[in-house]
């Protein structure tokens, strides 16, 4: 008997883990501080936000987790009409899984870069601890019941 599977809650199971393991490498090329990650040519589009009918295309700039330990970044406009556009420090949780994996191979890839000189270490709650600990055991449970 074949098993119904439910697409949409694939992607969003699919966006999480992307999400875990950005905020993770994030962690790891930090060193566990507040810096954030420079990053070069990531251009995704912002369909939250959208004028008409037309998307926004922004580069994110710089990548970061917020006080509360959500994904942030410095965005500026890549379209001709919002070319002088800057969003600093937006929440980019929601973005569609295949910009997420853009970001993703981009730190760990060479395109990016880091100074951590100026940054204090930062101490996430023990609420994040635990979120991180469940995050990592549903990713794995997710990636074994796809194969």
């Amino acid at each position: 008997m074949a098993q119904a599977f439910d697409i949409s809650s694939i992607v969003e199971d699919t966006r999480q883990e992307m999400i875990f393991a950005i905020k993770e490498r994030i962690n790891e090329v930090t060193r566990g501080t507040s810096a954030p990650v420079q990053l070069k040519r990531v251009v995704v589009r912002d369909m939250a936000t959208r004028s008409g009918d037309s998307l926004r295309y922004y580069e994110i700039k710089n990548v970061f987790l917020d006080e509360s330990g959500g994904l942030c970044g410095d965005l500026a406009g890549k379209d001709d009409r919002y070319d002088g556009e800057v969003l600093f420090g937006k929440s980019i949780e929601s973005l569609a899984a295949d910009d997420l994996k853009l970001l993703l191979d981009s730190l760990y890839g060479a395109g990016w870069s880091v100074n951590c000189d100026d940054y204090e270490p930062v101490e996430h709650g023990r609420q994040e601890r635990a979120y991180s600990f469940l995050m990592a055991k549903k990713a794995g449970i997710s990636r074994m019941l796809r194969r």
